[in-house]
């Protein structure tokens, strides 16, 4: 049962202008565009970070002489780590020590089962 009419042209044009209203509101799609181009953004950061890194933990190992692999491996474990490290730090300072226990144990365990699963298949394409 309709509170209005939508045979009534008067009803139907107030109805379209709500229905139009309601999904095409402009400070909705304001938001969106303005959050689209900060992810767009910091998606072009990011990927000139990584390049950055790469660079630099070339330069540092030619430097140093301590080989290419060790010090990516230690650039690379420090650089997916401090997302860990923030949250867990937040987690405590706000009280929830629980939640930084379970996401240190759980980023390290994800992270070693990561690490068996690729050196299982190395060994099975391997041998």
């Amino acid at each position: 049962m309709y509170f209005v009419d939508p045979k009534n042209s008067v009803n139907r044009i107030l109805l379209d202008a709500f229905a139009f209203q309601m999904f095409f509101d402009r400070k909705k799609i304001m938001s969106m565009v303005v959050v689209s181009l900060e992810f767009l953004a910091l998606a072009a950061v990011v990927a000139l970070a990584g390049t950055f890194l790469a660079r630099s933990a070339d330069q540092i190992a030619e430097i140093t002489r301590l080989g290419r692999l060790l010090i990516g491996s230690v650039l690379l474990a420090s650089a997916t780590s401090l997302p860990e490290l923030t949250v867990d730090v937040s987690a405590v300072r706000q009280g929830m020590p629980d939640l930084a226990a379970g996401d240190l144990f759980g980023s390290s365990l994800m992270n070693l089962l990561i690490l068996a699963g690729a050196l299982f298949l190395v060994y099975r394409l391997t041998h």
